[in-house]
């Protein structure tokens, strides 16, 4: 679970004891290492990389340099896989986008209803506020887009969830929904909107973990 070796360079790591760490829900980029001994001296190690970091409050301790970790979340990474559909709609038509969650748990899934954005792919008319609804397979409503850029707080970390599953950028300010939704094994049907007429693209892409 991490990778120094004491004698060189990185933690005094204890002959002994018991090493969890959890991962930040709300940020994966984010994670907290533990160790559990009768005498544990430092507990607690914080990283602000799921796969590297360096000790931070609340301890840190280091030989001749920073400590230097790996860290290998205890979670299925299956791979990704996205799919699209682009459609020419009329004002408040609706295209549907089907598509199913195979895995032993949870899976996190982006979904984009992508309009203004596509004029940077030289295509024209395209749809204004254009939005989404998720449902089961059951047909209950379980999710639905907001604007992505409404928030400037979330503009950031959409933008590195769109890096992540290697898709476009939105333009700035543009009136595209986007929903992000952890979603268990199963079948889903996604409803998307066109507020004005034109042409909308319909994106599912589900993460590797």
């Amino acid at each position: 679970m991490y990778g120094s070796d004491p004698t060189i360079r990185g933690t005094n790591a204890p002959s002994q004891g018991t090493y969890t760490y959890t991962v930040d829900s709300q940020n994966p980029s984010h994670a907290t290492i533990g160790y559990s001994a009768p005498n544990p001296g430092l507990p607690e190690l914080y990283f602000t990389a799921t796969n590297s970091g360096v000790g931070a409050s609340p301890v840190q301790f280091y030989i001749d340099g920073p400590p230097i970790f790996t860290l290998y979340p205890n979670q299925l990474t299956n791979g990704n896989c996205n799919f699209s559909n682009r459609s020419v709609l009329p004002s408040g038509g609706t295209s549907i986008l089907g598509f199913v969650v195979q895995s032993g748990g949870p899976r996190w899934v982006l979904l984009r209803a992508v309009g203004a954005s596509l004029s940077s792919f030289g295509v024209t008319s395209v749809v204004t506020s254009p939005s989404l609804t998720l449902y089961n397979s059951s047909q209950a409503v379980i999710g639905a887009s907001s604007v992505w850029s409404a928030d400037p707080n979330l503009v950031g970390g959409y933008q590195k969830i769109f890096s992540i599953v290697g898709a476009f950028p939105l333009s700035t300010g543009s009136d595209e929904g986007v929903l992000l939704v952890p979603l268990n094994p199963g079948a889903y049907t996604a409803a998307f909107t066109a507020g004005g007429t034109g042409t909308i693209l319909c994106e599912a892409y589900v993460l590797p973990f």
